[in-house]
């Protein structure tokens, strides 16, 4: 669940502190790429460099990769 919080930087954001979990649905082609960008941040208000990842799903073999 997330928690609204009002951070000096970024301003009215979402903060997660544990696990989250999205359902993502869709009529996919035989394979598509998902571009996830996320970042952590302290307690204190010190946040670290976004972090890049691609998701890259291939439907014909069920196949799951991450870049």
């Amino acid at each position: 669940i997330a928690v609204q919080q009002d951070d000096v930087y970024f301003g009215n954001v979402e903060v997660y502190y544990q696990e989250l979990n999205y359902v993502l649905t869709g009529d996919f082609s035989e394979e598509a790429i998902i571009d996830l960008v996320y970042q952590g941040c302290n307690e204190k208000g010190f946040c670290y460099p976004p972090i890049k990842k691609q998701i890259l799903l291939n439907k014909s073999t069920r196949g799951v990769s991450f870049n």
